[in-house]
């Protein structure tokens, strides 16, 4: 298998290989029972065999977003063909290299709804028929395309039958009910949560929202930016300097997330072998706090203590 990383250049494409491995689950959603499904694993040979590419999620995201900053955001900065221009060059290898860049984008935000994207990517798209009769015809029409691909209704190989709109609206609850229970000892961030699942369901459904945020002009791109900020917010944004911020700047609403990423910063130090504070970098840019420089953690007696002492 291959595995996940940056190519450059891209001369040739091979055909894929293909791992299928069946898992089981109990079923909550729909069944109430044991249920078998197939994980899908893509491997695509680069450049006459030399290297060896898995084809992922990752993909269809980073296509996604590289597209939309360069549609807004121009740049002749080169980047990487995989993963960034992914679809692009598998639409070519498959001749469909005629359906419009906006359509692709809209393609592959249809395939990241899937649990297996790259895998419908493949057998709805790229190698089905039927689908490329359809587009061939819708292709020129933007509009006709959006609605065909909003209506695509997902089937599992024992026969259960969901619309793009289901799925996304029970996603949107399991989401919501998993990390409710994971962050209960915070509920300023249990209440972000549930302001986001709202703002998701009132604004970004019945929609590709990504797809939207290509074809936006600059100004209605920024007046959306903007929206999303003003209704949800960004509760803690960190720069390389650990300096932090809130957007908008609501700083009682950031103080548990600031606890939280403490928290998580301490649990990481007791898997590491460092013995330098995890959070002192943090401290001195945001307080005025003084730290004991010559202090150390003791892994054996686990506490601090001067480092001539050891």
């Amino acid at each position: 298998m291959g595995r996940e990383y940056f190519v450059d250049d891209v001369k040739d494409i091979g055909q894929p290989t293909v791992l299928s491995e069946q898992q089981e689950g109990f079923d909550t959603s729909f069944s109430n029972r044991q249920r078998r499904f197939n994980v899908y694993k893509y491997s695509i040979p680069l450049n006459n065999g030399s290297e060896v590419y898995s084809l992922g999620a990752r993909d269809l995201l980073e296509y996604i977003a590289h597209k939309i900053e360069v549609r807004h955001y121009p740049s002749h900065d080169k980047v990487s063909q995989f993963p960034y221009q992914s679809v692009d060059l598998l639409f070519k290898k498959y001749g469909l290299s005629y359906i419009p860049e906006d359509i692709r984008l809209c393609i592959a935000e249809c395939c990241l709804y899937n649990d297996n994207p790259i895998h419908f990517l493949f057998s709805q798209f790229l190698t089905n028929r039927e689908h490329q009769q359809i587009l061939a015809k819708l292709y020129s029409n933007y509009a006709d395309t959006y609605n065909f691909l909003l209506s695509i209704m997902f089937k599992t190989t024992d026969n259960i039958v969901e619309t793009l709109s289901h799925k996304r609206k029970r996603r949107l609850e399991q989401f919501k009910g998993n990390l409710e229970i994971s962050y209960f000892h915070f509920p300023e961030i249990v209440n972000w949560i549930s302001k986001v699942n709202i703002f998701s369901t009132e604004r970004l459904s019945e929609r590709f929202i990504f797809s939207d945020m290509y074809k936006m002009n600059n100004t209605e791109f920024l007046d959306f930016v903007k929206e999303v900020i003003s209704m949800i917010g960004v509760p803690l944004v960190m720069n390389k300097k650990r300096q932090y911020i809130s957007l908008p700047n609501r700083s009682k609403d950031m103080y548990q997330f600031i606890q939280f990423y403490i928290l998580q910063e301490f649990l990481m130090f007791t898997d590491c072998k460092s013995k330098s504070c995890p959070i002192r970098k943090f401290c001195r840019t945001n307080y005025d706090i003084e730290c004991r420089e010559n202090q150390i953690f003791d892994r054996q007696k686990r506490l601090i203590r001067p480092r001539n002492a050891l």
